[in-house]
């Protein structure tokens, strides 16, 4: 009796996806990284107090709901309420590809940040449009206690 040693159509499958997987693992850490370096330079230019450099990182879209004049007022206002930024570490993070009308990387950062008076967690969303385009900021959330309020 001869048996076949041509993998079954199920084998071929699981080892595409697990090739794939292994693949796009690979890229995600490779865009997690571009992030990464995205969050650094932001707050580099935070703690140098160049407002405009920084907001010069964000995406034209993140300014649809919050205009640049409100959102540089709130970053002036969390430096007088946190004092100045310390440092920073990834806590979590995803990385998102789209294709059609929404193509291009999304990477979500979220960190644990640390200024002089207070360390609060911030969630950056991350996008470019694909290939050698930079990444922007799209969406900033600062999660700040009751001590922001005043």
């Amino acid at each position: 009796m001869l048996t076949s040693v041509v993998p079954s159509l199920a084998a071929r499958f699981l080892c595409l996806a697990f090739i794939g997987a292994a693949l796009a693992g690979c890229g995600a850490s490779q865009e997690k990284a571009a992030g990464e370096k995205v969050v650094a330079r932001h707050f580099a230019l935070l703690a140098s107090g160049s407002y405009d450099d920084v907001l010069a990182g964000y995406a034209p879209e993140f300014f649809g709901t919050t205009s640049r004049e409100e959102w540089r007022s709130l970053l002036a206002r969390v430096g007088e309420k946190l004092g100045p930024y310390r440092s920073h570490g990834v806590t979590t993070w995803r990385v998102f590809s789209g294709f059609g009308s929404m193509a291009g990387t999304r990477v979500v950062l979220s960190c644990r940040v640390v200024y002089e008076k207070h360390a609060v967690d911030e969630t950056f969303t991350l996008f470019r449009a694909g290939g050698d385009a930079p990444y922007r900021i799209l969406g900033h959330q600062i999660q700040g206690g009751t001590f922001m309020m005043d």
